[in-house]
Formats: structure tokens, sequence, C-alpha cells
């Protein structure tokens, strides 16, 4: 079983805001390599708000790879109005997220952000 040895992320905009239609998706682009053919491989998606611990994850997208070659390219999306707990209480508030993309398996992974300190801002 082929797996996969490098993950790099990258997204669409540096600033996203919940109330604005052109900004309330944050978009991410996965490309993995390094190991194909690839047989179902789950690739792990996190939007995480950035805590000292960087343990806050708000959302999560898992995509499983199935393809014969290198590399292999797909994208994500992360829609901010709809990221709500039990009570409908938005989990996306103002501030700093990281995007970070990961294989499980091998801990291929890599984290994403542009602006101050690797970050992406989510704005009210």
């Amino acid at each position: 079983m082929a797996l996969p040895t490098s993950v790099s992320v990258g997204v669409d905009k540096t600033e996203y805001s919940r109330y604005e239609y052109s900004n309330d998706t944050i978009t991410a682009t996965v490309t993995v390599l390094g190991g194909a053919p690839y047989s179902a491989e789950p690739i792990t998606v996190e939007l995480i708000k950035a805590r000292v611990s960087r343990d806050a994850v708000v959302a999560t997208s898992t995509t499983s790879i199935t393809a014969s070659t290198d590399p292999q390219t797909f994208t994500t999306s992360f829609e901010l109005k709809n990221l709500v707990d039990q009570d409908l209480i938005s989990l996306v508030r103002r501030g700093r997220y990281f995007v970070k993309a990961y294989h499980a398996a091998t801990g291929a992974s890599a984290g994403v952000g542009a602006g101050a300190n690797g970050t992406i801002t989510i704005s009210t």
C-alpha cells in the first residue's frame, strides 16, 4: 500500500467574514505526493483557532485520495456561516485561524495561512 510522504496546503484569501457573501467561505487547496498509487488514502483538513496550544479545531474535512500518479490536488471548503454548535451558536468568531492538512498514517502535514504569523483572519 502506497502512502503520501508530502502534503501541502494553500488558501484562496487572507481575510474572511461570515457576514460578507464574497468572503464567507474558506477554500483550501491541498496537494499530496510522494507515494502514488493511492488507494482511498484519507487526507484531513482542519480549521484551527490560533491559540497558543493550537488544539481548538473548529471544523474538519476528510477526503480520500485514489489515484495512480503524483501529484494529486483537491479542494475543500469551510462555509463560515454553517459552522455552528448544537445550539446554533457560531463556532467562528473574529480572530486568527490556521488551516492544517495531514495524512495521519505517515505524519505528512502542512499548515497554512498568510499574513502575520502564518494565519488567516476572520473578521465580523
